[in-house]
């Protein structure tokens, strides 16, 4: 029984051995036997390196490593696009494909530029060539406007509001005092008046630039003595007349901006004298005006005025009362003078003013005289004659 009980157990221990594959050796290692490297690598299970891990798990999360592979690795597994990765492939490649078509975009658009440059170009220049002044007129009309209507037009309207140069016209007027000296050797043209006077002028502008004056003087109870011991007294009358151009230079468009004022104007002087006058006569002389006048604005409110004149080559003459003077047979005669003064402005359409000035003519006669000096006896010959003019004005402007 026993013999029995033995080889009944000794026959299933070879059957369950036969059952356990040859290769399974690693698994069924006696107790304290550590298994080799060897046997597990030719076992169907395989150990991956640290390396191959490494480089397995950066593929399958796409990132691209810098750490290079150990030589004689050879990597066939595909890399796994990313979503980023497509991107990028899809972004070049619309940005290839619409390369072309974008150079030919820019291409077209610099050609419709050019041609649309070309058609704007051609009205602007006719339209320049159209404005330019074509005849002698309309040239002299541009140069004394200081440019066309629109461009004057367009200067005005960068001025201030009370800037007295938007003004079309302004009207002045001044009470004076008007000193006469004529200092000469001959008693006929020797003497001296002072009396008030008043000053009236007017200025038309055409444009800020250009514009014509008028301006009228007269003294008022002028006496002047009438015989040379002084005993007779004549009621005289100094008067001066003026017109001309006006052309204006402004050095910017502030209120404050410095100008000068350029004058050409036929000028008139006479000395009224009684037509029953025993020993005066009448005078007059006239001829054209060269003067300029600057205004320094110290502020907004107020402006030094200063000013010269020369009058060249005036026709001077001698009016005949019960007598008939000649000073000489011919005359040679100049006027220059000086002015300074100042300007209060208000606004653009009043306008507060002081000046003084001060005028020189000099009359040189060739030839005798035709009447013996009253107080001498003697026929003078060359005969001249240095009659100036102080006057002193406190007047008011009118603009609009």
């Amino acid at each position: 029984m026993s013999f029995a009980a033995l080889f009944f157990s000794f026959f299933l221990g070879a059957s369950a051995f036969a059952q356990v594959d040859p290769s399974s050796s690693a698994l069924l290692r006696s107790r304290g036997q550590a298994p080799e490297k060897e046997e597990l690598d030719s076992s169907r299970y395989s150990v991956r390196s640290k390396q191959k891990l490494r480089i397995q798990h950066q593929e399958d999360s796409g990132y691209q490593s810098k750490v290079e592979p150990p030589s004689g690795f050879k990597n066939t597994a595909k890399p796994k696009p990313t979503a980023k990765a497509n991107a990028s492939v899809e972004n070049a490649t619309e940005k290839v494909s619409s390369a072309p078509a974008e150079s030919n975009t820019k291409a077209e658009t610099a050609t419709a530029k050019t041609e649309s440059a070309t058609v704007v170009n051609a009205p602007a220049a006719e339209t320049a060539d159209a404005k330019a002044p074509q005849g002698v007129a309309e040239k002299v009309q541009y140069v004394l406007l200081g440019g066309t209507q629109e461009e004057v037009e367009d200067y005005r309207k960068t001025l201030h509001p009370l800037d007295t140069r938007l003004n079309l016209f302004e009207i002045a007027i001044a009470p004076a005092y008007i000193y006469n000296d004529s200092g000469s050797k001959y008693w006929f043209r020797n003497y001296q008046t002072q009396s008030p006077g008043i000053v009236v002028s007017g200025s038309l502008w055409f444009s800020p630039f250009f514009g014509i004056q008028s301006t009228y003087i007269t003294s008022t109870n002028t006496d002047l003595s009438g015989s040379p011991d002084g005993s007779t007294q004549l009621a005289v009358d100094h008067e001066w007349f003026e017109a001309g151009f006006r052309i204006r230079k402004f050095f910017s468009s502030s209120r404050k901006s410095s100008q000068l004022i350029f004058g050409l104007d036929y000028n008139d002087y006479e000395l009224k004298v009684p037509s029953n006058a025993a020993e005066r006569v009448g005078l007059r002389s006239g001829g054209v005006k060269l003067s300029m006048e600057a205004l320094l604005p110290s502020t907004n409110a107020y402006s030094w005025t200063l000013g010269v004149e020369f009058s060249p080559r005036q026709q001077h003459k001698e009016k005949a009362t019960t007598i008939n003077l000649h000073s000489g047979s011919s005359v040679h005669s100049d006027r220059a003078g000086a002015s300074f003064g100042g300007r209060y402005t208000f606004d653009r359409y009043n306008q507060v003013f002081w000046k003084f000035s001060q005028t020189v003519e000099k009359n040189v006669f060739y030839g005798g005289a035709n009447t013996a000096d009253p107080t001498t006896g003697v026929t003078p010959l060359g005969v001249g004659v240095t009659n100036s003019f102080t006057i002193f004005q406190l007047g008011y402007i009118w603009g609009n």
